[in-house]
């Protein structure tokens, strides 16, 4: 028999995401932080076939209209206790790049909507969090989506006469 999880607030998880959302206001537009609540599941670990440490679940309509909350962020207790305090400002600040501003929906975890976290930190920024920069403490210098560079027409067919002569 599954035992039923047991869910409980969690105010620090809250903080950080508020802190976060506070300092970094450009890279969470269209969020409304009031509508993210943050829980733990209490009485049960994290199973190992889930390797994130997180889930966010989105809350629809007609639910919605009951509940102030648009997004509920779940994470193990026992992940959590576990975490360093920087890192656990690192897992908020992921969480936060998983919330869409478009109402009711959750970004995927992938490299377009989680870039900027591993361009500016590198891959696997977890596990090294404690070596990286303190997100709430100090000026971080973010590495935004990457642009292409487009070579007009003129241009490559002037360097192409170049090359001839």
């Amino acid at each position: 028999m599954q035992v039923k999880p047991i869910f409980e607030e969690n105010k620090e998880l809250l903080e950080n995401m508020n802190k976060l959302y506070n300092k970094y206001p450009d890279k969470f537009l269209g969020i409304k932080i009031e509508e993210i609540m943050a829980v733990s599941i209490v009485n049960k670990e994290r199973s190992d076939k889930k390797s994130i440490l997180w889930q966010i679940n989105s809350v629809s309509y007609p639910a919605k209209l009951h509940n102030p909350y648009g997004w509920y962020v779940i994470v193990h207790k026992s992940d959590w206790d576990a975490l360093t305090e920087r890192t656990k400002v690192f897992l908020a600040m992921q969480i936060l790049h998983g919330i869409s501003p478009e109402e009711g929906k959750v970004n995927p975890f992938n490299y377009k909507d989680f870039g900027p976290m591993v361009r500016t930190f590198g891959a696997d920024y977890l596990a090294k969090a404690d070596l990286l920069p303190d997100l709430l403490q100090d000026s971080i210098d973010w590495k935004e989506e990457e642009t292409l560079v487009t070579i007009k027409q003129s241009d490559n067919q002037d360097s192409q006469d170049n090359q001839e002569n």
